[in-house]
């Protein structure tokens, strides 16, 4: 394929539109040698973070996929942001799906892609596989740092979140937990009773810790394909073949291997339709610029071998950096 054109003219607007729970805001970016877009991206904001992303993924991302012609918008769900849209949810599953099909039905009467692709990080992926599994308009998703069974601990519980399973990675995570505390630099040492005893630190917290991590190993473990809104959407959209990239961070350890656990069929090989890729020295949020680039990168690279034909050539991912402000 004839290799595209990187367009450095790209413009970014603001728009309004009308969500099933009130008015969305959000950041359009379209090439400006594009007048209908043949691939379109709707970034939905991570969490309770606004449609910059954290670190400005989601700007940096949105720059480079216009200036290799991809149009996106970067949107507030409801209850976030810019968004006139109420929503008190703060767990990863408080994002609505109705929000996220009033934005499609938005982005195809208005732009008419030929080919429509979620993307979303946490909070973001998830209500993305919710909505793609039941909007045949959605050719594609790409789904970063997808959180499976457990949220972070400062996080609320969302009521999809098992609360009398652990995953074996939260078991394993915690296993070593103990083991540390009561082998490696605990227990057996004096200087750490002395702080405690003499108030420097906390006994209470401590034994609090201890209790807690003891509690949670009782509980039972496993990857049960429990039938939640999530899980239900997610084998749904993968049953039938459709197109997904999950991206990770290697440091986002939990996750990561949640997702290992609970879907082992999924291949490691960006040339399949359904995979997953790997960021090195990644987090959860890729806080990096260079962990940012690859997933970016990443992302655009399978978006170019599963969508180039629709956009007539290729897409240029190796042309296309950060822009800094």
């Amino acid at each position: 394929m004839a290799q595209a054109m990187i367009d450095t003219q790209a413009t970014e607007e603001p728009v309004w539109l009308d969500g099933a729970s009130g008015r969305l805001f959000g950041i359009l970016h379209r090439p400006s040698s594009y007048r209908d877009p043949s691939v379109f991206v709707l970034m939905l904001n991570s969490g309770m973070q606004n449609r910059s992303g954290p670190q400005r993924l989601y700007v940096n991302a949105a720059r480079q996929f216009a200036e290799a012609g991809i149009s996106v918008l970067r949107l507030d769900l409801a209850g976030v942001g810019d968004s006139l849209a109420e929503n008190v949810e703060t767990h990863f599953d408080g994002h609505r799906p109705g929000d996220v099909a009033s934005a499609i039905d938005y982005v195809v009467s208005q732009f008419r892609p030929q080919a429509l692709l979620l993307q979303g990080l946490c909070a973001g992926s998830r209500v993305a596989m919710k909505a793609a599994a039941s909007d045949s308009r959605v050719d594609g998703v790409l789904a970063w740092s997808t959180t499976i069974f457990t949220a972070a601990q400062n996080m609320p519980q969302s009521p999809e979140e098992p609360k009398d399973r652990l995953s074996k990675a939260v078991v394993t995570r915690n296993r070593q937990r103990m083991r540390d505390f009561i082998f490696k630099f605990k227990l057996f040492r004096p200087s750490w009773w002395k702080k405690r005893l003499s108030g420097d630190k906390s006994l209470h917290g401590e034994i609090s810790e201890f209790a807690l991590t003891l509690l949670r190993l009782l509980q039972l473990s496993g990857t049960s394909r429990s039938k939640t809104p999530f899980f239900s959407a997610i084998d749904a959209y993968l049953d039938a073949g459709r197109k997904v990239i999950f991206v990770y961070g290697d440091h986002d350890r939990i996750p990561l291997q949640e997702f290992r656990d609970r879907f082992p069929s999924i291949s490691p090989d960006s040339g399949d339709l359904q995979c997953y890729a790997i960021v090195n020295n990644g987090s959860h949020t890729f806080s990096s610029i260079g962990t940012q680039q690859m997933a970016i990168d990443l992302s655009m690279s399978w978006v170019d071998r599963h969508f180039g034909e629709t956009q007539g050539n290729s897409i240029d991912s190796g042309k296309a950096h950060l822009k800094h402000e």
